[in-house]
This record gives structure tokens, sequence and C-alpha cells, in this order.
């Protein structure tokens, strides 16, 4: 149903599911697979609360799946084969995500610190890190940059993350092209940089990485013409290089784009919050009533 883009039906399928998982843990409260069971479940709903725009419960929900996958991660943490270090810091990494996104800036980055300096560490001392971890390793150096650009006085501190990410995210995609999310989160990186240098008025640089974000999910949305989440990015690429150009007929072009790309996110998951907001903030940026 979430890929349907019925993320509230989904929501409540899953409620149903958590509230049974949570009582079989109370039988038996030491068992590591049932508590594991359970977090990826509070993992998925926080996702599915950040795409409905419900950013108190993701907080509530991702802090609550982070607290079960400690409880059985770190016995298996330098253990490539072992998953519940890896769903940890995906669960942290959301943490911190709906932290910033309600403005609780010093706690995101708390968060971000804490994920990235214990991802580095696994991948140390794996002898071969498994695509997942460097996936998701590099995912918390984009989303720890993206939340100092977010800070005031702190926008250039973000720019060593992103660098390492996007070469990060491109090598995955280089060696896995078969897998959309490889060039998806290379195209996220390199969207957040140019937005980034667009603030610290780099506008060529950002100029650069904003034509090559849009080249990357051009690419995307030719080859997965109903996944919404390509046609966001897309979108909002599309405005940021609006906002970027200094002509007003190519800001205009840009925006007519971007409003396709935004309201075809939209009409693929009405209920996606993140996506109606988008394309809000457009019509409030060109002044033209809402949809």
């Amino acid at each position: 149903m979430k890929t349907l883009g019925r993320l509230k039906e989904s929501a409540e399928y899953l409620e149903d599911s958590i509230r049974w998982m949570e009582e079989y843990c109370r039988v038996a409260p030491d068992h590591p697979d049932r508590k594991a069971t359970l977090a990826m479940m509070l993992l998925d709903r926080a996702e599915l609360d950040y795409l409905l725009g419900r950013f108190a419960e993701t907080e509530r929900h991702a802090r609550r799946a982070t607290e079960l996958y400690a409880q059985v991660a770190d016995r298996a943490a330098a253990d490539p084969e072992q998953l519940a270090p890896l769903f940890r810091g995906m669960a942290e990494i959301r943490l911190a995500v709906a932290l910033r996104e309600l403005g609780r800036f010093d706690d995101a980055l708390a968060v971000h610190d804490w994920v990235v300096e214990r991802f580095a560490g696994i991948i140390k001392l794996q002898t071969a890190a498994t695509r997942h971890y460097l996936l998701e390793y590099h995912r918390a150096q984009a989303e720890r940059a993206w939340t100092l650009a977010r800070m005031p006085n702190r926008h250039a501190s973000g720019l060593a993350d992103l660098d390492s990410a996007i070469v990060g995210f491109e090598k995955l995609a280089r060696q896995f092209p078969q897998m959309p999310a490889y060039p998806r989160s290379q195209g996220m990186g390199t969207l957040y940089r140019g937005q980034l240098k667009a603030l610290l008025g780099q506008r060529e640089a950002a100029a650069q990485d904003l034509n090559a974000a849009a080249q990357i999910f051009e690419s995307l949305v030719g080859k997965y013409q109903d996944v919404p989440v390509y046609r966001s990015f897309l979108g909002q690429t599309y405005v940021a290089l609006g906002q970027l150009d200094t002509d007003p007929k190519k800001t205009a072009e840009w925006y007519r784009k971007a409003r396709e790309m935004l309201a075809g996110a939209v009409q693929r998951s009405p209920e996606n919050a993140l996506d109606r907001k988008a394309l809000a903030d457009l019509d409030a940026l060109t002044k033209v009533p809402k949809l």
C-alpha cells in the first residue's frame, strides 16, 4: 500500500501490528529476535509518519526503534552479516532528520554526530564493508551536512561531509548500476551540495552541482515513471536552479518544469505531506494559485 501512495492506510495497519508485537515482547522481554522485529516495525512507522509530515510521531517511533536496536546491536557491531547495527543506524538517521524538521537543530546534530562516528567505526573494523553499511554511512554524512546547512553560521561545515558522501554514492552507483537507490542518493547529495553552495554565494559551483543532480533525477524519472520520489527530487532541483538563475525567462521555465514534476509526485502519492508542501512553496514563490 505504501508504494501505491496509501500512506495513512499503511500506517493504520502497521500500528495494529506494532500493538500486537509489543504484547508479544512483553511475554518474552529478553528475546532479541522479537525486539528486532518490533524495532523494524517502528522504523517503518517512523518512515510513514515522516512522509505524512508527522514529525513528532516520527521522532517518537524512531527513538523507540533506536532503543530496541541498541539492546541487540552492540554484540554484533563488527560483524557484516549482522544487520541490527545497520538498522539501528537507519533509525538514528530518521530520528535526527525528524529533530531537524522540528527545529531542534542541536539535538539533531548530536544524533548525526553519534551515528556518523559509529558507522565509521564499524566500517573501519570490517575487512570489506558491505554496500548496505556504506550506503547508510554516506547517507548519515549527507543528512548531517543538510542539518548544518540549516544552522546559522554552520553552512560551510557540511561541505566535507557532502564531498565524501557524493564520492561514496557515485562509487556504489558504478558498482551496482541495477540499483536505483545509489544514483538516487548521489542525486540527493549533489542537490544538497548545490543548495549549500548557493547559500555560500558560490553560484557557478552551485549551478554545476544542481545541473548534475537534475541529470541524475531526469534519468531516474525516465526509467521509473510511476515512482513519485524521483519526480519530487527533480522538482526540488528545478526550483533550486530557478532560484539561482538571473534570467527571468529561464527562471520561469525552471519553475514550470518544477511544477510539472512536483504536481506529478503529488498526483502519484497525494498523502505525501512533503511533496504537497514543496508544491505549495513553489506556488507561493511564483504567486500562482494552488492546484
